[in-house]
């Protein structure tokens, strides 16, 4: 039996995840040009995922599933709730 496994994104998908990715990013976005912190915590795991997807992606990197989820867990769990993330890439 094979194991069940998503089918890729298409592009009219891909499109509408960046957008979606872009519209929170402009919102969370601060003075400094980064993202807060808290407000990026407040998003759902979907989203939050989404969002960290594009920016890695926008640095020229493709982390795997394992390192996003990582990734997030520090976010959510690090203390730093005040602190905020670099939208620079």
């Amino acid at each position: 039996m094979q194991a069940w496994r998503a089918p890729p994104i298409t592009l009219p998908a891909a499109a509408l995840l960046d957008g979606l990715a872009a519209l929170d990013r402009a919102a969370l976005a601060i003075l400094t040009g980064r993202i807060g912190l808290p407000g990026f915590n407040a998003l759902s795991p979907a989203r939050a995922r989404n969002l960290l997807r594009l920016e890695w992606r926008a640095a020229g990197h493709a982390p795997d599933s394992r390192w996003m989820d990582e990734a997030l867990r520090q976010l959510a769990t690090s203390g730093a709730q005040a602190g905020n993330l670099p939208l620079d890439g």
